[in-house]
């Protein structure tokens, strides 16, 4: 299921960067966006969403924020081996905000 999931959500992106949208974001996650910019087509698309799924614009917008932590986790791993950095030396990331996952 994971690999299924993995493709809806590349064909999802693919979408959206056709229809104008940032590369790595969502229809979904979009239109979250658009709503907070207050374009009716944001508007309409969270409604729509929301008929399918409670507050599903935000639980969108949550997993693209956090698909980009898992990447870049990844490749600030990959740049330490690459480097021969140990795993004490913090290196500096480029997210914003508070991670939901600590609490």
């Amino acid at each position: 299921m994971a690999y299924v999931h993995k493709v809806l959500v590349a064909l999802d992106q693919l979408v959206n960067v056709i229809c104008g949208g940032h590369d790595d974001e969502t229809i979904s996650a979009h239109w979250e966006r658009m709503k907070y910019e207050g374009k009716w087509l944001g508007r309409l698309g969270c409604w729509c969403l929301n008929k399918l799924e409670a507050n599903h614009g935000h639980l969108a917008v949550e997993g693209d924020l956090r698909r980009t932590r898992i990447v870049e986790q990844t490749e600030i791993q990959e740049l330490k081996r690459e480097l021969g950095v140990g795993s004490g030396a913090p290196v500096a990331s480029s997210s914003t905000g508070p991670d939901p996952a600590r609490k």
